[in-house]
């Protein structure tokens, strides 16, 4: 009994221009079904594991990390190089072996409208060291209380020199924002 279909190694003209012609049309059919987007106030992300927090000093995960990027600014960041860039920081400087000293960027705000000082920044520096019940507390056990000296300049100091070498390599750098 003979093949029902009998094998081809070769495609014909025809049938070339009809799985041609059909691929090219179902190319343009996903930004047919797309149209117009409907604004609905929400952001979708996909992440390889579940968000649980949205707390840059409550997690300790790639993927929420991966977001919280998006959301939060630090103090300062550091490129793909490992160099140190200004963010919410124009300037740092160690004063001495255990301070440093961060002059702020001027007329940045929160979401809200409120303005973005160095009270900002020795708040959310006391919240992460002494709320122990963020996952992050213990990398700022060796931070001290923020200074002050002006309203766009925050003066940090840690315990032992290296501190804050030790947190940045430790912890996103969206922590402090």
């Amino acid at each position: 009994m003979g093949e029902r279909h009998p094998r081809r190694d070769h495609i014909g003209r025809r049938d070339f221009l009809a799985v041609s012609g059909a691929a090219l049309a179902l190319t343009g059919a996903p930004s047919l079904a797309a149209g117009q987007s409907k604004r609905s106030g929400e952001i979708s992300a996909g992440l390889s594991e579940r968000m649980l927090t949205l707390d840059p000093a409550n997690h300790y995960s790639i993927s929420t990390t991966s977001v919280l990027r998006h959301l939060y600014d630090p103090l300062i960041d550091v490129t793909n190089e490992s160099k140190f860039v200004p963010a919410l920081a124009e300037t740092w400087r160690p004063v001495n072996n255990t301070t440093w000293h961060f002059t702020l960027r001027k007329g940045v705000t929160f979401h809200d409208g409120t303005p973005f000082n160095a009270e900002s920044v020795a708040f959310t520096l006391k919240r992460a060291r002494d709320n122990t019940k963020l996952i992050k507390s213990f990398v700022y056990q060796d931070i001290e209380p923020a200074t002050i000296p002006s309203n766009r300049a925050s003066a940090s100091a840690s315990r032992h020199p290296g501190a804050w070498a030790a947190r940045r390599r430790t912890c996103s750098a969206r922590t402090i924002s």
